[in-house]
């Protein structure tokens, strides 16, 4: 089996011991900055828990890599079939004490119309989860758009 995404970010987020947290959200021109309940947080990113690896049908579907480096210890599951969107899961043990640092998800859907990309990093040494959506259409007058939303607590 692979890492278990779901549990990891909903142990992880269901931790956060403060009531309220900082929500950021920017197309790259405005930004907005609101002080939300952890409630609201935890329900809006509940579509977290489906993104999950470890689906039967993908077994034998990613490849697993193991790299050690000054920054630490990072594993990383790429996928082998373009059927799958997403692209790659990696995580990374900064100090290498056996205790995650960061996870971060990449998936990414294109079609003839459309290019669409998201990455939700998970930092919970910093106390950060980001997530970014990019779509460049190919067809039409509005060519790109850009949403990145970020979660401090």
């Amino acid at each position: 089996s692979y890492f278990d995404l779901p549990t990891y970010i909903v142990e992880g987020l269901t931790g956060i011991e403060q009531d309220s947290v900082l929500k950021t959200i920017s197309n790259g021109l405005d930004t907005e900055v609101l002080k939300i309940s952890k409630e609201e947080m935890l329900k809006s990113l509940e579509f977290l828990s489906l993104i999950d690896i470890n689906k039967s049908a993908w077994k034998g579907k990613f490849i697993v890599d193991s790299i050690s480096s000054a920054e630490g210890l990072e594993i990383k599951y790429t996928q082998n079939d373009p059927n799958i969107n997403i692209e790659e899961l990696s995580i990374l043990d900064e100090d290498k004490d056996g205790k995650i640092d960061q996870c971060t998800v990449i998936k990414q859907t294109d079609s003839p119309l459309s290019s669409w990309s998201q990455k939700v990093t998970f930092h919970q040494k910093n106390k950060r989860l980001e997530i970014l959506n990019e779509l460049d259409k190919t067809l039409g007058k509005e060519k790109e758009s850009y949403i990145k939303l970020a979660y401090e607590w």
